[in-house]
C-alpha cells in the first residue's frame, strides 16, 4: 500500500473515532481507539506547533495517557521524548486542566528562561520528528487490527 493510501486510511480512522467519541465519550471508546486518538492528536499538535502547542490546546488534556499509549504500542523512544519534555515543566508532569497547563508553560519559560526553554523544546521536537515514521507505522498497526 502506498504512503498516500495509508495516510488516507489513518485520517479516515481518526474521523471515525472522533465521531464515535462525540457520541459515546472518550471513556467508552475501545482501547485501540483511545490509543489511536491520543497518539494522533499528540503527533498533529507537535507537528503543528511543538510540544508547547500540544500542552496549550485542548488536545493536550491527556498527556500522560499519550505516553502510556506510546509505550503500549512499542514506541518507547517517542514516549521518552515526551517524558523529557514533561521534566521541563514545574512539577515534572503536565496538569490535566488546560488552564493549569498553560500556567505551567509560562512558569517553565520563567524558570528556565524563555530562550533556553524554547531551545530545549526545539531539540526535543527535532528528536520527535525523527521518530515520526515509526509512529505512523504503529498507528497503522492499530487501524489494521
Amino acid at each position: 500500500m502506498s504512503i498516500e493510501a495509508k495516510e488516507t486510511a489513518l485520517f479516515a480512522a481518526y474521523e471515525r473515532i472522533v465521531a464515535s467519541q462525540q457520541t459515546v465519550g472518550f471513556a467508552k471508546l475501545d482501547r485501540a481507539d483511545q490509543l489511536f486518538i491520543v497518539i494522533w492528536e499528540l503527533e498533529a499538535e507537535v507537528n503543528n506547533g511543538g510540544f508547547s502547542q500540544w500542552m496549550f490546546n485542548s488536545f493536550g488534556g491527556q498527556p500522560e495517557l499519550a505516553v502510556v499509549a506510546l509505550r503500549e504500542l512499542g514506541a518507547s523512544a517517542v514516549a521518552d521524548v515526551c517524558e523529557r519534555f514533561f521534566a521541563l515543566l514545574p512539577g515534572g508532569r503536565p496538569e490535566s486542566d488546560r488552564d493549569a497547563r498553560q500556567s505551567q508553560l509560562e512558569a517553565a519559560e520563567a524558570q528556565h528562561g524563555e530562550k533556553a526553554f524554547e531551545d530545549a523544546c526545539s531539540a526535543l521536537e527535532e528528536e520527535f520528528y525523527s521518530l515520526e515514521d515509526d509512529l505512523r507505522d504503529r498507528l497503522w498497526s492499530l487501524v489494521r487490527s
